[in-house]
């Protein structure tokens, strides 16, 4: 739960950003990137922006109902 509340901000931040500025970047918001993200801005000090490719997925179910986990993708 921790992650998409992240990535809920990071949406914010990123709306903001065009006149802020960062300590870290970090491409890729997968399990890695998050957790990075999560341990560098404990430092209230540091300010991160996270970027991912693909589209928008604030609207995909998949992605924000936590108990569609898993669902995305059928077992065989």
């Amino acid at each position: 739960m921790a992650s998409l509340s992240l990535v809920c901000l990071l949406f914010a931040a990123i709306v903001g950003a065009q006149n802020a500025s960062y300590d870290y970047v970090i491409a890729g918001a997968g399990t890695a990137g998050l957790l990075l993200a999560t341990v560098l801005t404990e430092n209230p000090d540091i300010n991160v922006m996270v970027i991912e490719a693909g589209g928008d997925g604030r609207t995909d179910q998949n992605i924000t109902n936590p108990e569609l986990r898993g669902t995305a993708f059928p077992m065989p």
